[in-house]
């Protein structure tokens, strides 16, 4: 466990030391910063931004969700879920803008309940190329194994906003897991945010699953459905959201022909995101 969390901490140190440099190489602009209301958010972290994500609901972190089979160990802020593991966790993580279009984070998750142990680590990277009311961007996940095997996760994502209170968020993403036996996996996440006031905001979080699984090949396909809730704090300038999640990782699965649900396995997420502009 000590081992785990020394490497952690070193990846992070220098993850953290690179984004600094490049940042002071760049001239970003500091002008750029994330608005309060959260549909008018842009796809990547502004330049010379940086995230805390310690809640369940982020522009920024669409992805990386356990409700795309990730697992439970990559959820942000404080989960409860039920069923078969009644487990509770605690995951945290930041993104630094290097610029308006470019990010680059890390996460630390953390599990606390039944048994204390260490996630894996996830690193990404995300490159925004178009811009406007219909943003576009590439990413690459990276989940360095503490708990399971090695993930690469590259694919492209997007934010769209047809007015400013409404945000639709989606993505197409390709996972590659380096296990025993190699499998891959699709993951479509997409989320329906509805800003009510400039402070308030609501939404679903749905999507597609797909676990391609080999010999026999057996393609497991699932969707999840969760429902969020979040307030956003002004606190002169800064936006620190308060947000709430629930809802099924894996609401309605198939495989090998049969299909069930499975609304006895629920999830509750509680935590707070705040962005801080240098």
């Amino acid at each position: 466990m000590v081992k785990r969390l020394s490497i952690i901490l070193s990846v992070a140190a220098m993850l953290a030391i690179s984004a600094t440099a490049a940042a002071d190489e760049g001239g970003v602009d500091t002008q750029h910063i994330t608005p309060i209301q959260y549909s008018l958010r842009p796809l990547t972290t502004p330049g010379n931004t940086l995230n805390i994500h310690a809640g369940p609901v982020s522009s920024q972190d669409l992805s990386l969700t356990g409700a795309f089979g990730i697992g439970i160990l990559h959820n942000r802020g404080f989960s409860l879920t039920s069923g078969l593991t009644n487990a509770v966790t605690f995951g945290f993580g930041a993104s630094y803008g290097i610029t308006d279009d470019f990010e680059v984070g890390l996460g630390f998750p953390l599990m606390l309940s039944p048994d204390a142990d260490l996630g894996d680590l996830p690193l990404w990277a995300s490159y925004r190329f178009i811009q406007g009311k219909t943003q576009v961007g590439a990413r690459l996940n990276i989940l360095i194994p503490a708990s399971s095997d090695f993930q690469l996760e590259p694919g492209i994502q997007l934010s769209s906003r047809p007015c400013d209170a409404f945000r639709i968020e989606a993505g197409l993403f390709f996972r590659l897991i380096f296990a025993d036996t190699f499998y891959s996996a699709i993951n479509v996440p997409v989320r329906l945010t509805y800003s009510v006031t400039r402070n308030i905001y609501l939404g679903l979080q749905t999507g597609l699953h797909i676990a391609l699984l080999p010999d026999p090949f057996d393609p497991v396909i699932s969707i999840p459905l969760l429902l969020h809730y979040g307030y956003t704090i002004d606190a002169g300038g800064t936006p620190i959201d308060i947000s709430a999640q629930f809802g099924w990782r894996q609401l309605f699965a198939v495989s090998g022909g049969n299909s069930d649900t499975f609304t006895e396995l629920w999830d509750l997420y509680l935590g707070a995101n705040v962005a801080i502009a240098f």
